[in-house]
């Protein structure tokens, strides 16, 4: 028997006998029944036997399997796999932080944008090598940063073609400046110039005229996405001509006519809308610009020069030859906008800074300078602060994707 057992039994045992002696000793008292006090009695609590324990054991912990290591990414291709690109021309390319930073570069461009980058021919020229420069992956982050912006400001534009389209045409647009050399030494022009989508630089007229010869006149400044297709497409047509011109101080056009005299004093005489000097001061820094400027200066010069006769512009507006000189402008990688001062809109002429020490020498008049896109860049008609007419506060850049152009006020302009 169990020894908890037995010990319950024997103790009951004696218990019983006990109280059986106590009685047999009493004495013979009162046996009137008294109303006993009650006590309550103690909840009984079961004790336990050793079957009633119940052992329990402890689930055994399952063992967690040993995590499988990823190899170490030690390639150019299987970074950028990491990174979900998957492109065959990274393969065999040196693993080493520069190369690491153009794919994680590459990876964060939208598919429109990488298309146009490979498409261009610019990943071609830094990876024919096998490995990636430091000044090459900073370069080409720079370049294509600077188009993906040009490329959101036109983008309401470029809505007008399909995205197979339009990708193929700025990719065109980037390989042209590419192989032209403009992409060098540091510099990144402005690769989209707006006035593409204005005037054709190879018909030489608005594209609306083109497009709409009838009812033109109504919307002449109308966008055609078509138009910088074609002017992308004629790229180095386009140049030629603006090359040929650019680089000839002695350049007269088909009916023999310089460009000294093309900008004589009396043309800006007859153009001086808005001025207080009838554009003496616009002749003589325009005259300086063109024997002792910088050669930018002196291109887009001659060029607007050419644009004011028929060999230049075709069409029924002559004030086409602002967006044209702009489209020749960008085919040589020069930048140029288009403003308008007191209604009358002409091309900017880029400056540099020896530019502004040479017009300072001439006089010290605050110059009339815009600066935009990295550049300085002086109106053709309007070189001084002080020849504006009082009443003439503001002036506006057109040729951009708004509505009104951006405008500036004249007296908030940086002073030079």
């Amino acid at each position: 028997m169990n020894r908890l057992k037995k010990a319950a039994l024997i103790g009951t045992v004696i218990a019983v006998l006990g109280a059986g002696a106590v009685g047999a000793c009493r004495k013979d008292y009162d046996t009137t029944p008294t109303e006993p006090t009650r006590i309550a009695s103690p909840t009984n609590t079961p004790v336990p036997t050793i079957e009633d324990i119940v052992t329990v054991t402890p689930d055994r912990p399952t063992a967690t399997p040993s995590p499988t290591a990823t190899p170490a990414i030690n390639n150019s291709y299987d970074f950028a796999k990491s990174l979900g690109l998957e492109v065959a021309y990274l393969k065999d390319v040196a693993f080493d932080s520069n190369s690491k930073n153009l794919v994680s570069y590459l990876a964060s461009l939208p598919l429109q944008m990488r298309s146009i980058a490979e498409r261009s021919g610019m990943l071609e020229d830094i990876l024919k090598d096998k490995q990636v420069d430091s000044k090459e992956s900073v370069f080409f982050n720079r370049v294509i940063g600077s188009y993906q912006n040009e490329i959101k400001t036109m983008q309401p534009w470029l809505s007008q073609l399909s995205e197979n389209e339009a990708t193929a045409a700025l990719a065109l647009n980037l390989r042209n400046f590419r192989e032209a050399g403009y992409l060098k030494n540091g510099r990144v022009p402005s690769l989209l110039s707006s006035a593409l989508f204005f005037a054709d630089g190879i018909k030489r007229m608005y594209a609306a005229e083109i497009n709409n010869p009838d009812g033109w006149r109504s919307s002449p400044n109308k966008v055609y996405a078509t138009t910088m297709v074609d002017n992308v497409t004629n790229f180095p047509e386009i140049q030629k001509k603006a090359w040929e011109v650019a680089n000839d101080p002695n350049y007269k056009t088909t009916d023999g006519e310089s460009i000294d005299h093309l900008l004589r004093q009396g043309y800006f005489e007859g153009e001086a809308v808005g001025s207080t000097d009838k554009g003496r001061n616009a002749y003589e820094d325009i005259k300086l610009l063109l024997e002792q400027g910088s050669p930018e200066a002196k291109a887009v010069l001659r060029l607007y020069a050419r644009n004011l006769r028929r060999d230049g512009r075709q069409g029924s507006a002559p004030q086409v030859r602002v967006p044209l000189t702009m489209i020749d402008a960008w085919s040589l990688g020069i930048d140029s906008i288009g403003v308008v001062l007191a209604g009358h809109d002409v091309p900017t002429i880029p400056i540099t800074d020896e530019d502004i020490a040479l017009l300072k020498r001439r006089s010290q008049d605050p110059l009339l300078i815009v600066d935009s896109g990295g550049t300085h860049h002086l109106p053709l008609q309007w070189t001084r602060k002080s020849a504006v007419r009082s009443d003439v506060t503001t002036l506006t850049q057109v040729y951009v994707d708004r509505v009104g152009g951006i405008e500036y006020t004249i007296a908030d302009l940086k002073p030079y």
